[in-house]
């Protein structure tokens, strides 16, 4: 029986890659350039591959790279990545954050075949049989990941942007930025867990080139912009009987872990309904 090979590559290549991958068992997501969530979707679908162009209009591999390796310390995922030229010193840089491939522009068909072969034989390795264990690094920071599909990551962030929208936050403002990403990590977590000060503030600052101390005044900040009477409606349907203006707004930690929980129920509701 074949090694299935989950891939995780930018769209501009899934064409391609379903050709080569016709001798394989491979099973493909994919991404937008533009998506700035690539860290979060590599560590919940835990692919075997990550495909992805250098250059991308937020940000570029070795960024996406050094940020992943950082917050999970993984050494086993397998990162080509495709580059309109290559020089020395981008070489050395590109090896130097891990990454296995590069391929040129006009060497895709034949790299991507060739690095194929080469995942298909790592796969039959000691290391990867580790891996399917449960040894990967990103188990030991959200001790139990339950997305792993790129559709469910999809759901998630689309929810947590659609509820932070609707409080009148949005991703121009620092605090805001913060605060999606921190319930992101909350909802991709143990459920019932937040160690918002051990974990999510160091994770959000480490991603944003910040301070945890920053990162939680931000966060204050924004919930405290949203914790306003014209949200009250949004508020009354995310927190219930938590809304309450002798009560005060909820801690950072609460609101976090709050909003998290009912974002996982209710995608967890819609599909159970399915």
């Amino acid at each position: 029986m074949k090694n299935t090979i989950r891939i995780l590559a930018t769209d501009a290549l899934k064409t391609t890659l379903e050709s080569a991958g016709k001798n394989y068992q491979i099973e493909l997501d994919c991404f937008d350039d533009s998506d700035m969530n690539l860290v979060e979707k590599i560590a919940c679908i835990q692919p075997d591959v990550v495909v992805m162009n250098l250059f991308t209009p937020h940000q570029d591999a070795i960024e996406v790279i050094k940020a992943y390796k950082t917050l999970y310390s993984d050494s086993f995922t397998y990162f080509a990545v495709i580059c309109p030229f290559v020089t020395g010193r981008l070489q050395h840089e590109l090896e130097e954050c891990g990454v296995r491939r590069l391929i040129c522009h006009g060497d895709c068909n034949r790299e991507l075949r060739s690095m194929l072969a080469e995942v298909s034989q790592l796969k039959t390795t000691p290391l990867a049989s580790a891996r399917s264990t449960g040894t990967h690094a990103v188990h030991r920071l959200h001790h139990r990941v339950k997305l792993t599909h790129s559709d469910d990551v999809n759901e998630l962030v689309a929810a947590i942007d659609e509820v932070l929208e609707a409080l009148g936050l949005n991703e121009c403002d620092a605090g805001g930025k913060y605060l999606r990403r921190a319930v992101m990590l909350a909802a991709c977590g143990e459920e019932g867990t937040c160690q918002i000060t051990k974990a999510i503030y160091p994770t959000v600052a480490g991603e944003f080139g910040t301070t945890p101390s920053s990162v939680e005044r931000r966060i204050r900040c924004a919930i405290e912009k949203a914790w306003r009477s014209e949200h009250s409606a949004v508020l009354a349907a995310y927190f219930g009987y938590t809304v309450d203006n002798m009560r005060g707004k909820p801690s950072n930690g609460e609101f976090i872990a709050m909003l998290a929980d009912r974002i996982r129920l209710d995608i967890s509701s819609r599909s159970a309904s399915v």
